[in-house]
C-alpha cells in the first residue's frame, strides 16, 4: 500500500512539473518557437505572451490553468514579433524578430527543463556556423560580469576602460589584442604616476565585460550603435570609459589605432599584394600607445569644474582656452564639456543672485567672449561657439589644423606668404597685419558672414593653383574656401591686377586700405556673388584684334565670354593633341576669313590648365 502511495505521488510530481514540448529553428533575423500543450495533463491550447526578454506561455489544463516563463539567451524586438496559430490541435508558433542579427548557440537560457529539438523545415541550413571569441585576458584586466560590479569598482573613484564584447562577434579580435597590449603598457605608466604622486593605486582599471551575459548593461548601454554592431570599420569595437563622477549612460569612446609595421621582402615576395581587401605578408599591426595615452589623459580630468574662479585677467587659472557659466543649465553645459575636452576646459559656479553668463578666455592676452547663442542654453550652440572662439585668430597651417578647422564648418580665409624672401619681409609683415585685422572682424559663428584664418608657408604654394594662380606663384596671396584640403572645396582667389607677382607689392604697400579690400571680397564670396576660382594659364600680355583668334584663359573667360556683346566660337582644345600645329593654323585662317564679321569673333581656350574650370561653364557660362 505505501508502495503505491509513493508510485502515486511521484506521478502527480512529474504532472506536476510538465512543460510545453518547444522546437525550435532561426535564421539570421528570426528565432522560431513552436510551442505545444503539456502532455499528459489534458491541457487545451497554448497561448503566449511575447517580452523583450522572454516568452510567457499558458495552458488551461485539468488541474487548473498553468503557465511557464522561456527566459531567451538573448533579447527580441517585440514591435516586429508576431505568432501565428496553427492547425495541430493547440500548437503556436513563435516568429521572433532578433535584436542583434546573428545565429545564437541556443533559443534558451535554461536548456535542462525543456526538450529543445530542432525544427529543420524552418531552420536555415545556410547560416554559418559562428566561432566563439574570447574576452580579452590579462593581469591586469578585470573581468566584469554585472552592473552591480561595475558600479562597485566606480565607487572606488576609478575611471574604468573596458572592453565590452558579445563573444560570437569576431571583427573585433584584432582590436581586442592591440587592447591587451595597450592596458599593460598604459597601466604601468599610470601606477608609476600614482605612486610619485603617493597614492595606492592607480586612477585607471581596465576591464572586460561579456554583454551577452551581463543583459542589464548591454540594455542601459543600447544607444551606444557601435558597440553592438559587429563590423570591421574604423569606429566599431569601442573601448568605454565610465567615469565615477558621469552618469553610467554616458561612457566615452575610445579607439585603439593600430599601425603597421612592415616586411619590405615578404611584402615583395607576395603575389597577391596591392590587391583590395588582401593582407599582405609581412604587415603586423601595432598598437599607437602614444595617441591612446594622450586621449585616454585627456578624459581623466572632470568635465566640468566646480567652485568660484578669480576672473581678473586673461584665461582663469592660467589655462587656455577656459569657458566659465554662472547659473546656466548645468546638464547642456555638461554634455558640452563632454564633448570640447582636449578643445578647452568649463567651470562652472553658482552664485545666489548673481545674474547667469557664460564666457570665454581664449588665453592669448584677450578680454572675455561672451556666449551669445539663444537662451535657455543649448550645448549644441555652446559647442559651436567654443570651436570657434578657441580657435587663435591665425594660425599656420598643418594637417591636424586642416582636420580640425574643416571640421568647424566655417569658411576659411588663406594667406600665403614667403618667410624666406628677406627682400620682401616689409611686405610680409604688412600683409600678416592686414590679414590679422581682417580674421578679426570676421570672427563669429555666423556662416554667412564670419570666417577662420591661416597662414601657408611657401612650401605649401602649389595650393594656390586652384585659387587661379599660377607659377611663378606671387607672395604674398590671399583667398576663401570651404574646407582647406587639396582638391576639397569651391575656391575664391582674390583678382589681383596682372601680373600678380608684381601688383601685389602695391595691394600690401598699405595694411589698412588692404584689409579693407579684402574684408569687401570676402563679404562678395560670403554673399554668393563670386564664381569660384580654377586653375588658369597666364593670361595673354597683348591686347586682341580682329581678325586673330583670341586667346582665353579661366581668369578672361568671364570678360571676354560671357560679357561678350557678340557672338563666339569658342575652341577648347588640348596642347598635346594631335596636328596641333595643323589645326591651330586652321583656326587661324578662319578668323582671318571671319575678320569683317562685327556681330562674331573666333577665340580658343586650352583645357589642360583648366579642366576644372571647364567642367564649371555650365553654370557659369552663358
Amino acid at each position: 500500500m505505501a508502495g503505491t502511495v509513493q508510485l502515486f505521488l511521484l506521478m502527480l510530481a512529474v504532472l506536476a512539473t510538465a512543460k510545453p514540448p518547444v522546437r525550435w529553428a532561426q535564421s539570421n533575423s528570426t528565432l522560431y518557437l513552436e510551442l505545444s500543450p503539456p502532455k499528459g495533463q489534458s491541457c487545451q491550447e497554448v497561448s503566449a505572451e511575447i517580452l523583450f526578454d522572454r516568452v510567457v506561455v499558458s495552458s488551461r489544463c485539468a488541474d487548473g490553468q498553468q503557465s511557464w516563463e522561456l527566459e531567451l539567451r538573448e533579447d527580441v524586438w517585440t514591435e516586429h514579433s508576431r505568432l501565428e496559430r496553427l492547425p495541430n490541435r493547440g500548437t503556436l508558433l513563435l516568429m521572433l524578430r532578433k535584436k542583434l542579427q546573428h545565429r545564437w548557440d541556443r533559443p534558451l537560457m535554461d536548456e535542462a527543463s525543456f526538450t529543445l529539438p530542432k525544427d529543420w523545415k524552418r531552420e536555415d541550413t545556410s547560416l554559418p556556423e559562428e566561432d566563439e571569441m574570447e574576452l580579452p585576458r590579462a593581469q591586469n584586466i578585470k573581468r566584469f560580469g554585472s552592473q552591480e560590479e561595475l558600479q562597485e569598482q566606480l565607487k572606488q573613484n576609478q575611471t574604468l576602460v573596458l572592453a565590452m564584447r558579445y563573444p560570437w562577434c569576431t571583427a573585433c579580435e584584432e582590436k581586442d589584442k592591440a587592447f591587451v597590449k595597450v592596458s599593460k603598457v598604459v597601466a604601468a605608466s599610470l601606477i608609476n604616476a600614482s605612486k610619485a604622486a603617493g597614492k595606492d593605486t592607480a586612477q585607471v582599471r581596465f576591464g572586460a565585460v561579456d554583454l551577452r551575459e551581463a543583459k542589464v548593461l548591454a540594455r542601459r548601454l543600447w544607444s551606444i550603435s557601435e558597440l553592438h554592431e559587429c563590423r570591421k570599420t574604423s569606429r566599431s569595437c569601442p573601448l568605454l570609459v565610465f567615469k565615477p563622477d558621469e552618469p553610467l549612460e554616458e561612457p566615452y569612446q575610445l579607439q585603439v589605432q593600430l599601425l603597421y609595421e612592415m616586411d619590405e621582402a615578404a611584402m615583395m615576395a607576395d603575389p597577391m599584394a596591392g590587391m583590395p581587401g588582401h593582407k599582405p605578408q609581412g604587415q603586423t599591426p601595432k598598437p599607437d600607445y602614444k595617441r591612446f595615452q594622450h586621449e585616454l589623459s585627456l578624459l581623466l580630468p572632470p568635465a566640468v569644474h566646480h567652485g568660484a574662479l578669480d576672473l581678473s585677467g586673461s584665461a582663469p587659472h592660467g589655462r587656455s582656452p577656459w569657458v566659465l557659466g554662472r547659473g546656466v543649465n548645468a546638464t547642456e553645459f555638461r554634455w558640452a564639456a563632454r564633448n570640447l575636452r582636449g578643445i578647452a576646459s568649463f567651470a562652472r559656479t553658482a552664485e545666489p543672485g548673481e545674474p547667469a553668463f557664460v564666457k570665454l578666455w581664449r588665453g592669448d592676452g584677450s578680454t572675455a567672449i561672451p556666449y551669445n547663442g539663444p537662451s535657455p542654453l543649448n550645448s549644441s550652440h555652446l559647442e559651436d561657439f567654443t570651436r570657434i572662439h578657441a580657435q587663435p585668430i591665425v594660425q599656420n597651417y598643418s594637417w591636424a589644423l586642416r582636420d580640425s578647422l574643416d571640421a568647424i564648418g566655417l569658411p576659411l580665409g588663406v594667406l600665403w606668404v614667403n618667410y624666406s624672401d628677406g627682400n620682401s619681409s616689409n611686405t610680409t609683415h604688412r600683409a600678416l597685419s592686414a590679414f590679422e585685422h581682417l580674421c578679426s572682424k570676421r570672427r563669429g559663428t555666423n556662416r554667412s558672414q564670419h570666417i577662420l584664418c591661416c597662414v601657408m608657408d611657401q612650401s605649401h604654394a602649389y595650393h594656390q593653383r586652384e585659387y587661379g594662380s599660377h607659377e611663378p606663384y606671387p607672395f604674398p596671396f590671399f583667398g576663401l574656401t570651404h574646407k582647406l584640403g587639396f582638391h576639397a572645396g569651391d575656391r575664391y582667389g582674390y583678382p589681383f591686377r596682372e601680373p600678380v607677382n608684381a601688383s601685389v607689392y602695391g595691394f600690401f604697400s598699405n595694411s589698412k586700405r588692404a584689409a579693407r579690400q579684402m574684408d569687401a571680397f570676402a563679404g562678395r564670396v560670403l554673399r554668393g556673388r563670386v564664381p569660384p576660382s580654377h586653375e588658369s594659364n597666364v593670361v595673354p600680355n597683348r591686347s586682341w584684334r580682329r581678325g586673330e583668334v583670341q586667346e582665353i584663359v579661366w581668369k578672361t573667360y568671364q570678360k571676354e565670354i560671357n560679357g561678350s556683346t557678340a557672338d563666339v566660337l569658342l575652341e577648347l582644345y588640348d596642347d598635346q593633341r594631335k596636328k596641333h600645329h595643323w589645326l591651330s593654323g586652321s583656326m587661324d585662317v578662319l578668323a582671318q576669313t571671319l575678320k569683317d564679321y562685327a556681330d562674331l569673333k573666333v577665340a580658343r581656350m586650352e583645357v589642360s590648365q583648366s579642366l576644372a574650370g571647364v567642367a564649371a561653364l555650365r553654370t557659369w557660362g552663358r
